[in-house]
């Protein structure tokens, strides 16, 4: 799955699906002008839908607390 990857597949120069550099020295030359993406801003208060009745799942997962 490419989302726990540093970088987007779209912003590689080349198609993983096809070559994938096996050694970091070629990876890294291949990737050496990639940047990676900006990440998306923290929601702010208000941003997030409200959930008018939450499930069980929902309940339980708001009221869990782990302990040490």
């Amino acid at each position: 799955m490419w989302g726990s990857t540093l970088y987007h597949l779209d912003d590689l120069p080349y198609k993983p699906k096809e070559y994938l550099p096996h050694i970091y020295g070629k990876f890294r030359e291949k990737s050496a002008a990639v940047r990676v993406r900006k990440c998306h801003d923290a929601p702010k208060k208000g941003d997030m839908p409200f959930v008018s009745k939450p499930t069980t799942e929902m309940k339980s997962g708001m009221n869990y607390m782990p302990t040490l």
